[in-house]
C-alpha cells in the first residue's frame, strides 16, 4: 500500500477489504481548509454576538472556532510555514476575543486563560495582554482568580 494514498476499507471477517482509494494528501489539505473557514467563520459570528451585547454567545462562538483549529495541531508537521503563522494568527485572535467576551460576561478566570493561549501564539498581542491585566486585576479585587 502507498503511503500518500488513503486506503478506506471496512472489517470483514477480521480483514479489511478495501473500498476505495483516495490521495491522501489532497483529502487532508480540504479537511484542513474547511476547519480553517470555520474557524473564520466563527470568528465573525462572535464578533456580531459581541456587537449586539451577547458575551456569553460570543464566547461559546470564539471557542467553537478554536475547536475547528484543533485538527491542525495533530497536523503541524505536515504544515507549510506560511499556513502555520495562519492558524496561529487565527487561534491568538479566537483566544483574544474569547477572552474579551469573557471578561464581559464576568468570567474572569476563563479570561485569564484565553488571553494567555493568545499570547502563547501571539506574544506581542496588545489586547491579549490588556485583556489579561484586566482579567487579573478585577478577578483578584473580587477574589476570583
Amino acid at each position: 500500500m502507498s503511503a500518500d494514498v488513503l486506503w478506506v476499507g471496512v472489517p470483514c471477517g477480521g480483514k479489511h477489504i478495501i473500498v476505495s482509494q483516495t490521495p491522501r494528501t489532497p483529502l487532508l489539505q480540504a479537511s484542513l481548509m474547511e476547519r480553517f473557514a470555520d474557524a473564520s467563520r466563527c470568528k465573525e459570528l462572535g464578533n456580531e454576538r459581541i456587537r449586539a451585547g451577547q458575551p456569553a454567545e460570543a464566547l461559546s462562538c470564539y471557542l467553537d472556532g478554536v475547536g475547528s483549529l484543533s485538527l491542525f495541531e495533530t497536523s503541524a508537521p505536515i504544515l507549510s510555514a506560511n499556513l502555520r503563522s495562519k492558524v496561529d494568527s487565527l487561534g491568538a485572535l479566537l483566544h483574544s476575543n474569547a477572552a474579551q467576551a469573557a471578561l464581559s460576561a464576568g468570567e474572569w478566570e476563563a479570561a485569564v486563560a484565553h488571553a494567555r493561549a493568545a499570547l502563547a501564539k501571539d506574544p506581542g498581542n496588545k489586547k491579549a495582554r490588556w485583556r489579561l491585566e484586566r482579567a487579573q486585576e478585577v478577578g483578584e479585587g473580587r477574589g476570583l482568580v
